[in-house]
């Protein structure tokens, strides 16, 4: 049986691009996940758990090497971990969601825009990168952007993690 949603007391054409408030009929509640996750009993917790917990114990007993050596070899890729593998992360985690939440800010504004031109245009743009497969982004990022700017006489090269940064934006 599918769901219909009525939406409340709402006019026909209304322009904003929000979700709108929706009233669920009569009769089409059931259990929640939170209520079906309070009915399962208190061991299947451990059960789900089981797998992660040994897991260490079976690939200790399966190699030669002892937590000291894992220690060891731990301590030696330690700074490069976290000067360059984590610290980039975390660059590129903090300008995707820096121009992603100005793009997304400049996109919202546009759409409620008064000019019909610039919120279809919004609207078509916000569109397309929503049904697009992030894979698919990914590959037109890093493939379709320039290695390098030239200015003149003055080259200025982009660095693969900058493509990652807009690639990021773009989801």
């Amino acid at each position: 049986m599918a769901l219909k949603i009525r939406y409340a007391n709402l006019p026909k054409r209304q322009r904003l691009a929000v979700m709108h408030p929706f009233v669920l009929p009569a009769g089409a509640s059931g259990p929640s996940t939170s209520a079906w996750l309070a009915s399962l009993p208190p061991w299947t917790i451990l059960v789900l758990a089981s797998p992660l917990l040994l897991w260490p114990g079976y690939a200790m007993a399966a190699t030669n090497f002892s937590m000291l050596d894992a220690f060891a070899t731990l301590q030696r890729w330690i700074p490069f971990l976290l000067k360059s593998g984590f610290l980039f992360n975390i660059i590129i985690s903090l300008f995707a969601m820096l121009f992603g939440t100005v793009a997304g800010a400049a996109l919202g504004l546009a759409q409620i825009s008064q000019v019909n031109t610039i919120s279809r245009l919004a609207w078509f743009i916000t569109q397309l990168f929503r049904n697009s497969p992030w894979l698919v982004i990914l590959f037109i990022v890093l493939l379709a952007f320039p290695f390098e700017v030239v200015i003149f006489d003055t080259v200025i090269r982009i660095p693969d993690w900058m493509k990652a940064v807009f690639d990021c934006r773009c989801r």
